[in-house]
């Protein structure tokens, strides 16, 4: 079955069934959500055992760390997530510590 035949069956359900397929397809992108910040803290954990992480409290020492726009965007895009990805993550701590911003 292709997408478009999914969507055309759609169409045909009940308001009912449209509503329990809207609920079951958040669930599903919350679980898949959850399995990536999951597999991203695995690949974080990794980094840090490996010593390959750097933390500092200083947020102009992390900003330096960081590649520049143009050299991310040449990079391959596995490569890209995972250096989003551990950013993220070294911004969220920032974050969470940091209650002035809020």
């Amino acid at each position: 079955m292709i997408f478009t035949d999914v969507l055309e069956a759609i169409k045909g359900f009940s308001i009912e069934e449209k509503l329990q397929i809207q609920l079951l397809l958040e669930q599903y992108l919350r679980e898949e959500r959850r399995e990536e910040i999951y597999q991203n803290l695995q690949a974080a954990t990794r980094e840090e055992e490996n010593g390959e992480l750097m933390f500092s409290e200083n947020i102009d020492e992390l900003k330096q760390q960081f590649i520049s726009r143009r050299e991310l965007i040449k990079l391959p895009i596995e490569e890209r997530k995972k250096i989003l990805a551990s950013q993220s993550d070294l911004m969220l701590e920032h974050y969470q510590q940091d209650k002035e911003w809020q």
